[in-house]
């Protein structure tokens, strides 16, 4: 479908698919949002809209954007994990952060994060050394699980485009 906007004409369902792709890439950047879900939609919605990419490049898209969502939810648990730090921990530790969330923004999930998690292990444990190597390697999780997934989430981006327009 074309849309006419004086002497430019605009491909509104290509449109569309960028914009929820575009959005993907932003929302990553939000703590606990699946901006991947996003990315899906876009794809989804493209594909189901033309027929286009391909299966196989429609299917390697759709990997790299379900692999974004599975990090969104896996990396702030495995790098607590990683740093001693229990599941009871890292449950309190992302309900706090996501109340600091509306406080601080991305800021306040990481210090959320990172604050609940060495004052419970600290309370648990009475260690200072095992508390911070707890919230550090989970306030590091949560920030490469962040690069990654935006990263991902441009990677499909472009080559959506590459697939599709060129």
């Amino acid at each position: 479908m074309v849309a006419r906007f004086g002497t430019c004409e605009v491909d509104i369902v290509l449109a569309v698919a960028v914009g929820l792709l575009v959005l993907g890439i932003v929302a990553s950047v939000v703590p606990v949002v699946p901006g991947a879900v996003f990315t899906v939609a876009g794809l989804v919605f493209y594909r189901w809209q033309t027929g286009e990419p391909g299966l196989l490049a429609f299917g390697v898209l759709l990997l790299l954007a379900l692999t974004a969502i599975v990090l969104d939810y896996l990396a702030a648990v495995v790098s607590a994990r990683a740093g001693g730090a229990s599941w009871d921990t890292t449950v309190v530790a992302v309900v706090a952060g996501l109340a600091l969330t509306f406080v601080l923004g991305p800021v306040g999930f990481l210090l959320g994060t990172a604050g609940v998690v060495f004052a419970v292990e600290f309370a648990r444990h009475g260690d200072f050394e095992r508390s911070r190597k707890a919230a550090v390697y989970t306030t590091a999780g949560v920030v490469a699980s962040t690069f990654v997934r935006v990263l991902l989430n441009i990677v499909v981006l472009v080559l959506f485009v590459v697939l599709v327009v060129f």
